[in-house]
């Protein structure tokens, strides 16, 4: 309540000094900057929203806050010239808030980044040491308790032909470190750079999501971790909410979990340990990589937008400039 109006006024400033002809917002952080630089220099304002914000602040912000943050929201983007959004349900509850132009572009991946050839994946197979004909399971993001990572790792390390790699840092961290210590089939690899995700997601047979199905944000939920896996051909076991667990269902291309009980997640585990299996899920997986959720039809939903309004800028007398 203090900070932001200052940081808005320091956004503001800088962006005057600046030539441009769009002004893209990302998330609510820089809605209403965005919204008073776009309306004192009179050019077009996208918010890109990567979640549903105020959602993601239950629990972490007084009650009043969270509510005036929606309120703001959705009065600014009834105002907007193009909005995107990170999956079709989010996208459908801004057209019911009054937005008049809202698109999917989803955290969609390019394909050619994670199918990477069998000798890099045989070789980061070997460096976890892991057997080639074990099934491996990884995870690889924020380690939170809402994440159900205890649950997973109690579950791997009752089947020790089961192998697991998890990568990140946050408040379970302690407790994925003491489990790889342990059992001999769990690896923790601690902060892994952005960069070296595909190598591991590829290398993997299953890729993991866990959230809290209870979360306000968790209808919306459409994570990085399920098209990194579409994007690799790697199935996912996750629970049934959100877009994660719509795009699983309808496509086929994962386990849906009815909790993140360890029993259940046993379950899951032995369900795709089945050769046959396994291998149907990886290649609805890569289809539905291939077919629709990749960074090339993101790539056009994106510049679509972009030149229409530059079109518009241009018609206006303004030579384009982007910044």
């Amino acid at each position: 309540m203090f900070v932001m109006p200052v940081l808005y006024w320091l956004m503001i400033k800088k962006a005057l000094r600046l030539g441009f002809d769009i002004v893209h917002a990302h998330d609510f952080d820089t809605l209403p900057a965005g919204f008073l630089l776009s309306r004192i220099r009179n050019k077009p304002l996208i918010y890109d929203s990567h979640e549903d914000y105020a959602g993601m602040l239950h629990g972490s912000v007084p009650l009043w806050l969270e509510r005036f943050i929606r309120w703001t929201e959705s009065r600014l983007v009834r105002r907007v010239d193009a909005l995107f959004t990170v999956g079709e349900t989010l996208r459908q509850e801004f057209e019911l808030r009054g937005c008049p132009r809202a698109q999917t572009l989803g955290n969609w991946k390019l394909i050619e980044d994670f199918r990477l050839p069998e000798p890099i994946r045989a070789e980061v197979r070997a460096a976890l040491h892991v057997p080639e004909d074990s099934l491996l399971v990884s995870y690889i993001s924020n380690l939170g308790k809402e994440r159900h990572i205890e649950e997973l790792l109690e579950a791997v390390s009752r089947r020790p032909k089961i192998y697991l790699v998890v990568g990140g840092k946050g408040p379970v961290a302690a407790t994925v470190q003491e489990y790889a210590q342990r059992c001999s089939n769990i690896r923790y690899l601690g902060f892994v750079p952005l960069s070296d995700i595909p190598r591991y997601t590829s290398a993997c047979d299953i890729v993991y999501y866990g959230y809290d199905p209870g979360s306000p944000n968790a209808r919306f939920s459409a994570p990085n971790k399920l098209f990194e896996g579409l994007a690799a051909g790697r199935p996912l076991l996750t629970a049934k909410f959100g877009e994660i667990g719509r795009i699983v269902s309808d496509h086929g291309c994962g386990v849906i979990l009815s909790n993140y009980s360890v029993e259940e997640i046993l379950r899951g585990l032995d369900f795709c340990s089945d050769p046959e299996r396994l291998k149907e899920l990886k290649d609805a997986a890569a289809r539905a990589g291939e077919n629709q959720y990749n960074w090339h039809k993101a790539e056009h939903v994106l510049l679509s937008v972009y030149n229409e309004l530059l079109a518009g800028v241009q018609r206006e007398g303004v030579s384009p400039e982007v910044a």
